[in-house]
This record gives structure tokens, C-alpha cells and sequence, in this order.
């Protein structure tokens, strides 16, 4: 079978070509279904429509994507991932008779912080931002004791920001977003206490309790719908909100903000330069690429330099395109070992 599945991969092609004669087969009725990130979501759509099939995309976020793609009956195609697939879920799809997960590498995202285009620059660090939404923090002077986060306001995390109460309308538990945040920003911050960085050589798992975001109302989950998120924040104008970098570039009135001190741009996304930046995915299974060559021709067109690439139909959206765009790999779901195809 990987054999098999090797040589299609290798052979699939744009799309608007014909496909490899194994993978000549009747197409099934219905739509090509997508579950998983938002972000990836419009960039399925795109994809399907090159590729002369009509998808229905439900953003589902990148977990429940995942669950879909390998549920009993596979009831999606494609699951779109704003962050590569763990080992548990590999495992969950070889329980669910999914033996091998195809995976394809899509490009760069950045995740950004965003506010009225009317407000003042409010430029953070990651230590800015852990001592503004984590849970609990040092409670100072050398005790490294945790308690209750109590700030109210900006200028208390840090002298020279300004007079502005904290407010960060951030994506929901379960959020591909919301767990790259913590990772790349309130970890990272939160290791610029030194207590807490030496908490995190001794005792990780405290550490990573430690990184838990408020339910005080300064951090607000948004309930996963960008457009409401950016709504809401056109009328709210102490609020900061945290968007994909790809959504940030199709919401009016609103602004990126600087972190660390670099402002996201697909340049400083695409050379490391912004930091807050993850990969985003598209994941389909053997069983699928098999049956279906409306598959295989999405499969392609992911794969496709004209769509993926530099000045590409999905970098123009505001896709970045990562070095490893278009890059492919099979997934032995019994193993969780993995067959890297070239491009």
C-alpha cells in the first residue's frame, strides 16, 4: 500500500491534468467535506475549486478536524491543522481502521495581536503578556509562590505602557491558536522569571500549570469566530484581540501590534524575524486518496508551486510560503513511523 500511495503522491498532479491511471476511479456523490482550523479553511475552499470539485468546509478547529477524519465511516475528506498531528491522534486513527494519514505541509502562519485602528501603539513582549493573562504569577521579591493575577491595567505590567485596562478577546480551549499562543508567547514570557524558568527544569509539569490563561475577564475567549471577535473589537476600544495572521489581513478597522518589537508581516513571518508563527497542515487518509480522485487532484493542487509557492494564489490570501511548502509525508498509523515524499 505505501508503495502504491508513494507513486500517486509523486505523480499528483496540478490541477487541469489528467490523473495517474491508478487512480482512475468513479467519483463519489456528494461534496468533498473539510473539517478542522479556520485558518485553513479558505485555502481548502480555493483549492477545491481548482481542483473541479465543490467542498463544504465546517471550521471545526484543528482538533475536532482531526477526530472527524478518523471517526468510524470517515465522514470528512480532509482535516485542515493549524499544528501537526500528535501521537495520540495517530493512535485514535489506527483504533478507528485509519492505517495510514497522509500529510501535507501548506505554508506559515503568524498569530497577532490586533486592535482598533484608532487606539495608541501598545508594542508588548512576551513577558508583557504573561504577566497580563496568566492565571496565577510569582507573587515577587524573590518568593516565586503563585498567586491570583490581580492587574487591571497595562501600565501596571509595565511602566511605559499606557493607562489602558486589560482586555485580550483570545480563541477558546481546544484552539489550535489559543495553544500556539501559550507555547510561543506566555511560555516564553513566563520564563523570564527566573523562578519560573527554573521551575520549568525542575518540575515541568507545575510549570505548565503555571501557564494557564485568567477567567477574571481579562482574558475573554471569543467562542472561535473571528468575525465576531473583530466586531467586537471596533467597538471596544481597550481591547486587543488574537488572530491568525492570515484573518488579521481581512478584518477592517483593526491594526496588528508589534511584538518583541517586530510588527508581523509575511516577510518577518516568512525569516523567523516575528516569532509568534506556526505551520499549517492539510491531513487526508490512504482510503480516501485511494477512492476519490477528487482527492488526489486536491492533493496535487496543495502540492502545486503556483498555488503554495512564492506569489502563489494561497500566499496572496495570506498564506506564507515556508520553505517546506508543499512538502509531503505518510504516516504508518499502527507505527506512527513516517515516509517523507519528495517533491
Amino acid at each position: 500500500m505505501i508503495g502504491i500511495l508513494l507513486s500517486l503522491l509523486a505523480l499528483a498532479a496540478p490541477a487541469g491534468t489528467d490523473l495517474p491511471e491508478e487512480a482512475a476511479a468513479p467519483v463519489p456523490p456528494g461534496p468533498i467535506r473539510v473539517a478542522g482550523s479556520s485558518t485553513v479553511a479558505p485555502f481548502a475552499l480555493v483549492v477545491a475549486s481548482s481542483a473541479d470539485g465543490h467542498a463544504v468546509v465546517s471550521q471545526t478547529g484543528t482538533t475536532a478536524g482531526l477526530a472527524a477524519l478518523c471517526a468510524e465511516g470517515q465522514p470528512v475528506a480532509f482535516a485542515g491543522a493549524s499544528r501537526q498531528v500528535r501521537p495520540e491522534e495517530v493512535t485514535r486513527c489506527a483504533e478507528g481502521s485509519v492505517a495510514t494519514l497522509v500529510e501535507l505541509e501548506l505554508g506559515l502562519d503568524g498569530i497577532v495581536l490586533v486592535q482598533g485602528e484608532k487606539q495608541r501603539e501598545l508594542s508588548l513582549t512576551a513577558h508583557d503578556l504573561y504577566r497580563a493573562v496568566a492565571r496565577t504569577v510569582p507573587l515577587g521579591d524573590g518568593n516565586c509562590r503563585l498567586v491570583p493575577n490581580r492587574v487591571r491595567n497595562w501600565r501596571d505590567v509595565r511602566a511605559a505602557l499606557p493607562d489602558r485596562p486589560i482586555m485580550v478577546l483570545g480563541p477558546p480551549q481546544g484552539s489550535a491558536t489559543r495553544e500556539a499562543l501559550i507555547e510561543l508567547a506566555v511560555r516564553t514570557g513566563a520564563r523570564a522569571e527566573p523562578c519560573l524558568a527554573a521551575l520549568e527544569r525542575e518540575d515541568e509539569p507545575a510549570f505548565l500549570d503555571s501557564l494557564r490563561l485568567r477567567d477574571d475577564g481579562a482574558w475573554v475567549d471569543t467562542g472561535g469566530s473571528d468575525g465576531a471577535a473583530a466586531y467586537a473589537l471596533t467597538r471596544m476600544p481597550d481591547a486587543i484581540g488574537i488572530f491568525s495572521f492570515v484573518h488579521a489581513l481581512k478584518q477592517e478597522g483593526l491594526e496588528t501590534l508589534s511584538f518583541d518589537g517586530v510588527h508581523p508581516t509575511a516577510a518577518t513571518v516568512a525569516d523567523g524575524r516575528y516569532t509568534l508563527v506556526r505551520r499549517a497542515y492539510l491531513y487526508t487518509t490512504a482510503g480516501q486518496l485511494t477512492r476519490d480522485p477528487r482527492v488526489m487532484r486536491m492533493v496535487g493542487a496543495f502540492r502545486d508551486p503556483a498555488l503554495v509557492g512564492p506569489g502563489g494564489v494561497l500566499t496572496a490570501m495570506g498564506l506564507v510560503a515556508g520553505e517546506e511548502a508543499g512538502r509531503a509525508r505518510l504516516i504508518d498509523t499502527a507505527t506512527g513511523e513516517d515516509t517523507p515524499l519528495r517533491r
